[in-house]
């Protein structure tokens, strides 16, 4: 793209458009509808017929009062996600926790077999007869 904006012609085209070659690359995203990295002659068309003419003041303040709306709206959903992943990390905290004390309590429960070697009473007795 770079290369083709040193090209004389195509400056020469865009100052007669009145669009200087800084612009271009905006430009050229704007067109490129479908995101492929080139502009059809549809998607160009298409681009400069929008393009053409002034906008007018309605046309500014709709764009504006949608552009504040989506902002509000994603800043909604960002606050959402990061108390969403707040939770998460609290719920895997204390997943954890859990395992580490699951894992505790199970090393110090008393074994229903013992033996008599260790100096502790058997809760079973082998020699008991059920």
């Amino acid at each position: 793209m770079n290369a083709n904006l040193q090209d004389p012609q195509l400056v020469t085209y865009f100052h007669a458009i009145g669009l200087d070659t800084t612009e271009a690359m905006g430009l050229f995203q704007l067109l490129d509808e479908d995101g492929s990295g080139t502009v059809s002659i549809d998607e160009f068309v298409t681009g400069f017929l929008r393009l053409k003419g002034t906008a007018k003041a309605v046309d500014m303040v709709t764009l504006m009062y949608e552009n504040r709306k989506i902002s509000k709206l994603a800043k909604a959903i960002l606050r959402e996600s990061w108390i969403m992943r707040g939770t998460i990390v609290e719920l895997r905290q204390g997943l954890e926790q859990r395992a580490v004390q699951g894992a505790t309590a199970e090393a110090e429960q008393p074994s229903k077999w013992r033996s008599p070697r260790q100096g502790r009473s058997s809760t079973l007795n082998p020699d008991d007869k059920a």
